[in-house]
């Protein structure tokens, strides 16, 4: 397979899909400080780095400069699609496969959100069909790149080979002494997955979650009376709808993460009754621990952390940042569950407790905690411990943690 430059685009200038009422629809919007607003979006005043962006709340138009927007919420993702199409660096599509090019170097993923959108093969990591979020890879210790994933009795059947195109029914794919590629429909594969493949050329400005399931790195180009305007990698300009967002969260120099960072130390626990290795639910980054989407009051955030109880998970301050500020809350995934749960957090700096331990339960609101003062090269630990009751469904969420210059 010849792995080309990447391409990740949307046909067409312009591409939208109307979930509601754009014009009226409230978001809520995060700032630098950690506080938050909620209201309608009307229009970005100025331009560059002089440009607000203007809100009415209560009846009164609200400015919070660009640049000290962290995030914009839109209600939480409902995913759309039979495929979930990961790509090298973290992007993800949802949506439904519709072929691609005769020479096997692209596919198109068709998005509720995105419309269809063209992906080069070089950038696809993995594909699951009919749900799951969990990567697939290939096996180590063989020589093949390329893996096709089918259900088994126990588990998934693993065939190695190569992948020659994608069409509108399904994969053909190389494999075995055949030297012809066979079609192996979508339907009866559980994914396949590539090794290697290209990371995207440079960093984004921008992370997009839309309503359908989709999370891919953008450009910020501004707001308009039909919606976003947004720059995807390529070049490709588009609109999205308001109703089709549910998180845009912006990066700076200003501004780091903590899911973007390696803890220096993980320790998890997930019941009283299986010991100090016992972890059911492994935190996962910008994930809850079942691999949903981040959801918190019915709006979703595109960075964060997701744990369950117990688990310590500690971090070291970057060179040049001096303050953290975090939520936390109890994702509103819990509210589906047919328990009350309670975790009790706490947050320590260089093993100096700083807040907590105090309870979070389910169904309240986010909790703000800081900003704080670090210092860089100290350490900062977030713990979420066993609270009242039972373990079961304290399934906390890190809500966009982040050190701050």
């Amino acid at each position: 397979m010849n792995r080309s430059k990447l391409l990740l685009m949307c046909h067409g200038l312009a591409f939208m899909v109307l979930l509601g009422q754009p014009r009226t629809q409230e978001m809520v919007v995060s700032r630098h400080d950690g506080s938050q607003v909620k209201g309608a979006l009307l229009r970005l005043a100025g331009s560059g780095r002089e440009a607000s962006l203007v809100m009415e709340v209560a009846g009164r138009e609200v400015k919070t400069s660009l640049a000290q927007v962290l995030a914009i919420h839109g209600r939480g993702p409902s995913p759309v699609g039979s495929a979930m199409v990961s790509l090298v660096g973290g992007d993800h599509l949802r949506g439904e496969l519709q072929g691609g090019d005769a020479a096997g170097e692209t596919f198109t993923v068709v998005t509720r959100s995105l419309g269809p959108v063209s992906v080069a093969l070089d950038r696809l990591a993995w594909v699951r069909f009919g749900g799951g979020t969990d990567a697939l890879v290939v096996p180590e210790g063989v020589s093949e790149d390329e893996a096709l994933f089918r259900h088994a009795r126990r588990g998934l059947d693993t065939i190695l080979g190569a992948i020659d195109r994608f069409t509108a029914r399904g994969v053909m794919f190389e494999w075995g002494e055949s030297e012809d590629p066979g079609l192996f429909a979508y339907s009866s594969l559980a994914g396949l997955a590539l090794r290697g493949g290209d990371g995207p050329p440079e960093s984004a400005t921008a992370q997009l979650v839309t309503r359908s399931g989709d999370r891919v790195a953008v450009e910020f180009a501004g707001l308009n009376d039909a919606g976003f305007d947004f720059v995807l990698e390529g070049g490709r300009r588009i609109d999205v709808a308001r109703s089709n967002i549910s998180a845009i969260t912006f990066f700076g120099p200003d501004r780091r993460f903590l899911s973007e960072l390696d803890p220096v130390r993980v320790e998890e626990k997930s019941s009283h009754l299986l010991g100090d290795d016992g972890a059911l639910f492994p935190y996962r980054r910008d994930r809850t621990v079942t691999g949903g989407f981040l959801v918190a009051g019915g709006y979703g955030y595109g960075k964060g952390l997701g744990v369950h109880a117990r688990s310590v998970l500690t971090y070291r301050v970057p060179q040049g940042f001096g303050r953290f500020w975090v939520r936390a809350v109890m994702d509103d995934e819990v509210l589906k569950l047919p328990v009350r749960a309670e975790a009790a957090i706490t947050i320590k700096l260089d093993n100096e407790v700083v807040f907590g331990p105090s309870p979070l339960r389910s169904g309240k609101p986010s909790r703000l905690i800081g900003p704080l003062p670090v210092r860089p090269g100290g350490l900062l630990t977030l713990e979420a411990d066993f609270g009242v009751g039972w373990f079961v469904g304290d399934r906390v969420d890190w809500l966009l943690p982040v050190f701050l210059k």
